[in-house]
């Protein structure tokens, strides 16, 4: 049965990003955390964060729907993130593995508490009327099930950060656009452990291609620069990493000191690809 607190974000998936003492559940882990417009880093768990009092409760729902069935709709894969994601961090292409990916990002595309504004400047800009109540919760279901078919199509690579370098820490979007100067198109950047991180962008050469590489340091600060930017209201790290969150600025800067200069992942160097080249 659902309760009253409705995370946007995962407690386990944040907590992915922190420090799980012995005994205790990932949703508990020891986090950071850096709110937008702050200098400084909080200490929490999971739980205490990442949620809104019956954000997809249904007000009016009809004899026999269930008020929580949309909240719900996140459970399969809530369900499946632990054993996705080690799978994932042990580089597999299993389809199964990247199936689960596929209808995480779906979901992280509309759980959040900004979906009912940014389906109303989608209709107001195409002339139709906002949607309100209950109207915006069926619009969250509707999106979930069309967006499938087309990321399919996506071309994936699973990017990891070796144990001696920077971890990835994630936004309460959970995901976020990026794009390279000189390339073309942008990427999605969607952060799944602290050393974990998933790249999808339209590719037609290559639809549903998946490969695993090794991501350079600089390039993962440029990627973390790049999610503290776009964060609506906060981001998560590790507790080691406080004061690199209080230090946290923009992409732009970052790139200043050449953190994409050198290739984005071990190996390339010399050949200097981008973040979503086809290697």
């Amino acid at each position: 049965m659902s309760g009253e607190r409705h995370h946007f974000i995962q407690a386990s998936l944040l907590g992915a990003f922190g420090s799980t003492p012995p005994g205790k559940r990932q949703r508990d882990a020891d986090i950071a955390l850096r709110r937008k417009g702050s200098t400084t880093t909080e200490s929490s768990t999971p739980d205490d964060v990442g949620w809104i009092d019956r954000l997809y409760r249904l007000q009016n729902p009809g004899p026999g729907v269930d008020p929580d069935e949309v909240d719900k709709l996140w459970e399969p894969v809530e369900n499946g993130y632990r054993a996705a994601t080690d799978h994932l961090e042990n580089r597999s292409v299993n389809a199964a593995d990247i199936d689960w990916l596929i209808q995480y990002i779906c979901a992280a595309g509309v759980r959040g508490p900004g979906f009912g504004d940014a389906v109303n400047r989608w209709r107001a800009e195409a002339g139709g009327t906002p949607l309100t109540g209950d109207d915006i919760q069926i619009a969250r279901r509707l999106s979930l099930n069309t967006s499938l078919a087309p990321i399919k199509q996506w071309r994936w690579r699973i990017a990891h950060s070796r144990p001696a370098d920077p971890r990835f820490i994630i936004s309460d979007l959970g995901w976020v656009y990026i794009g390279q100067q000189g390339i073309s198109g942008r990427s999605l950047h969607i952060p799944l452990t602290a050393r974990l991180t998933a790249l999808a962008w339209i590719d037609s050469a290559n639809p549903g291609k998946v490969d695993h590489q090794d991501m350079r340091p600089g390039v993962i600060r440029w990627l973390n620069a790049a999610s503290w930017e776009e964060t609506p209201e906060f981001v998560v790290g590790h507790p080691d990493d406080k004061a690199l969150l209080e230090r946290m600025t923009t992409a732009a800067d970052v790139d200043k000191w050449g953190a994409l200069t050198r290739g984005a992942y071990y190996g390339y160097e010399a050949r200097r690809p981008g973040m979503f080249a086809d290697l």
